[in-house]
């Protein structure tokens, strides 16, 4: 648990310091990699912080939440784009 913490720790830093040569939109290659470890902390925790009659429910929303921006994600994608200037 440890390793996975500061690895989304400095993850999530970078994330917020970096600043995105292309704009955050193509830049996102570099901050997808945030996620992994974070996922994997989520997945690692919150078993053990939520009871097993309520994991189930708990989990729905962020499952949800992950769909909805994941499909905003791709749609965004899929629109063509102008470079700035």
């Amino acid at each position: 648990i440890l390793l996975l913490s500061i690895a989304a720790a400095f993850y999530l830093l970078f994330t917020f310091l970096w600043n995105p040569d292309y704009g955050g939109q193509r830049d996102w290659d570099l901050f997808s990699l945030a996620a992994l470890p974070t996922t994997l902390l989520l997945v690692t925790v919150a078993p053990r912080l939520l009871r097993d009659r309520y994991l189930a429910p708990a989990m729905a929303p962020l499952i949800l939440v992950q769909v909805l921006h994941t499909a905003a994600w791709i749609y965004q994608n899929t629109l063509p784009w102008q470079w700035p200037g």
